[in-house]
């Protein structure tokens, strides 16, 4: 169930820290992103927070020396970033992007933001546009960067062997509370718990939790006893290199592609969440949680 809460003030974000990005995955973030050409891709679950890292990718992207153009349905637009131009279609009248995607390439912009390929001729459409030293951004719902890979192919039916070659990188996020600073309990890691988390023996003096009833005389009035105040973000980078794209070109599986991610380097969500826990700014409980562990 998603409710949507009408009124009041949503917290605007407009750089990378403030999401929660680490600096070294936002510094390669931002190298896919200035590139002069490519196929980059953001993921993430329904209000999961795809639509704010997408903005602030914008936003911390370079758009004063490129042409951005924007592709928007009319009825549903997104918030306007300066320097980038914006064209509608109509899907209310049975339009799609590949309507008015002609006419856009005959303006010779050099990125292409399109946050739902809608269909098959779109997808067809705008993979062609690399060639042509073009970037392309979209997004999509997926649980895990690979996954968001192979629901490119299947659910976008984007061309196959065209999607290997051209797509740089997928930033998958997912959202994680922060344990409240005023009544978050410090407690000393067993050497197993240690272990288990692959946290350097010894070098973590304690993890935190939420305070358990028999601990608090009051509920905290920073966070009403909740326990938790805020959310940040967990990130998933995964930049594609050509074991990636020989999968995708000739056989992509999901399993296969989690290898080869792997072997890449890309840190898991549960890698990048072990780091928010050992600084203290959420519980295992919480990872557990979101994560489903």
């Amino acid at each position: 169930v998603i409710v949507d809460l009408l009124g009041g003030q949503r917290a605007a974000f407009h750089t990378y820290a403030e999401l929660g990005l680490r600096k070294k995955v936002a510094d390669q973030w931002a190298d896919i992103m200035a590139a002069d050409r490519g196929f980059v891709i953001i993921a993430g679950l329904p209000e999961g927070g795809v639509s704010t890292l997408t903005d602030v990718t914008l936003m911390e992207t370079d758009r004063l020396l490129r042409d951005f153009i924007s592709i928007e349905d009319e009825k549903h637009r997104e918030r306007e970033f300066e320097n980038i131009g914006v064209a509608t279609y109509s899907a209310e009248r049975g339009e799609t992007p590949a309507k008015i995607l002609p006419a856009l390439i005959r303006k010779y912009p050099n990125v292409y933001v399109c946050r739902d390929l809608v269909d098959a001729e779109t997808a067809k459409i705008l993979i062609n546009e690399i060639n042509d030293d073009r970037l392309v951004i979209t997004t999509i719902q997926a649980k895990e960067a690979p996954e968001a890979l192979l629901r490119m192919i299947v659910q976008k039916q984007v061309p196959q062997r065209e999607f290997g070659k051209g797509v740089t990188g997928v930033l998958c996020t997912r959202l994680i509370r922060k344990l409240c600073d005023e009544c978050k309990v410090g407690y000393e890691p067993t050497p197993d718990l240690a272990k288990k988390l692959g946290l350097p023996e010894g070098k973590i003096e304690a993890l935190y939790r939420t305070p358990k009833p028999e601990e608090a005389d009051k509920p905290c009035k920073v966070c009403g006893g909740i326990g938790y105040m805020g959310r940040t973000g967990l990130f998933e980078l995964l930049v594609v290199d050509d074991s990636m794209r020989q999968i995708l070109i000739k056989d992509p599986k999901l399993d296969s592609l989690n290898k080869a991610a792997r072997a890449a380097g890309m840190r898991s969500f549960q890698e990048e969440g072990v780091l928010l826990i050992a600084k203290g700014v959420t519980s295992l409980a919480e990872l557990q949680r979101v994560l489903k562990l």
